[in-house]
């Protein structure tokens, strides 16, 4: 079993008027979070900025070492680290994410590195008390110095703070304070992913999404505390089939992209924050080339030149009826933003193909 923690963020700095004293380059990140590394086989062609990452070991740390908790049914020992990254993407465009995973199988792909005492098989109901332990797991992250104590359902403000004070240039900064919605963050996700060498189903009330030769999906919300969070359960089964690869990350990029455009959108909305983007010239050119790009993701029936079938369709809306509140939600939202933004004014329309996922997927 593999379990993925998705937390991402949008940073509107480059779009903001006034001087933000932002690091234009992600590589002093090194400072907080750690060394950059290139992706283990490589990232995708059609998917920028897959190809590197920075090891997030300084970031988010362990209240104590994994070998010593117990997730769920299983023992301590059962589950160790596979990996904590973080991804950041092109400067000029508001795209960041913090991944943290845990592993029964020394890396999630290795058949042949079990951690001692590992548990290979599961039943749906056990899984799901491995997935609320993992979210519910104590965490520390550094804030002013120190390290602050945190569950992991709770940890995406604390982490965009940290990105944001990573990459702000301190030096003579005088009284300089970053402004904390600069960097904003969206609703986490979790993929739980199993197959590769144990027995397991996805827990009672997920959804099922698509059967395919290599994989099948299924959906569920998971409350944790006062939040919910969208979980994927991802049955492996040909671990080295690319389809495989692919739709895992199809699920970590749409979602971190529809998230970070919900976050804009909501800032762009708000009467308290719109203000503060440009008007005009450079910076507000790029917000609108970022607007264009981001209503085309939700649009399109290709993604970064993959073609997109009707699992990412169900994936995008997880086939559930929208409500009427949730809809007035998403029409006065977009009302909002475009009066701020006229390149917004076709989603004014609500048979606009980008409008249905809004409303189904992204604002519930």
């Amino acid at each position: 079993m593999l379990i993925c923690a998705q937390f991402p963020f949008a940073d509107v700095r480059p779009f903001l008027l006034g001087e933000s004293r932002c690091i234009p380059s992600p590589a002093f990140f090194v400072r907080r979070a750690g060394q950059e590394e290139p992706r283990r086989g490589g990232g995708l062609g059609e998917w920028p900025a897959e190809d590197e990452f920075w090891s997030a070991r300084n970031t988010l740390r362990y209240e104590k070492s994994l070998d010593r908790r117990r997730f769920g049914k299983v023992e301590p020992g059962g589950f160790g680290g596979a990996f904590r990254r973080l991804f950041w993407e092109e400067s000029v465009l508001p795209r960041g994410r913090f991944e943290l995973g845990i592993t029964n199988t020394g890396g999630g792909r290795d058949r042949r590195r079990f951690i001692r005492g590992s548990v290979p098989d599961f039943d749906a109901d056990g899984g799901r008390l491995v997935l609320r332990d993992f979210l519910r797991m104590p965490v520390r992250i550094a804030s002013n110095g120190r390290l602050g104590e945190h569950r992991m359902g709770d940890a995406a403000t604390s982490l965009s703070r940290l990105v944001l004070d990573s990459t702000t240039r301190w030096k003579d900064a005088g009284d300089f304070e970053p402004s904390p919605w600069w960097v904003r963050p969206g609703r986490p996700m979790c993929i739980v992913e199993y197959g590769y060498a144990e027995q397991g189903e996805p827990p009672p009330g997920a959804t099922p999404v698509a059967e395919e030769p290599a994989f099948a999906l299924h959906f569920l919300r998971e409350g944790i505390g006062s939040d919910v969070w969208p979980v994927w359960f991802l049955g492996i089964a040909d671990v080295l089939s690319p389809d495989t690869r692919l739709i895992r990350l199809h699920l970590l990029r749409l979602h971190a992209e529809a998230e970070i455009f919900r976050a804009v959108l909501e800032l762009l909305a708000s009467p308290a924050t719109a203000e503060a983007f440009c008007a005009s010239g450079l910076r507000s050119r790029l917000l609108d080339l970022y607007l264009q790009k981001a209503v085309g993701l939700l649009s399109h029936s290709a993604h970064y030149g993959q073609q997109t079938s009707e699992l990412l369709s169900a994936a995008y809306g997880y086939r559930e009826e929208v409500s009427s509140d949730a809809r007035a939600r998403v029409e006065l939202l977009v009302e909002q933003a475009a009066a701020v933004r006229p390149v917004l004014e076709p989603l004014r329309d609500p048979d606009h193909p980008a409008r249905e996922k809004m409303d189904k997927t992204y604002f519930p």
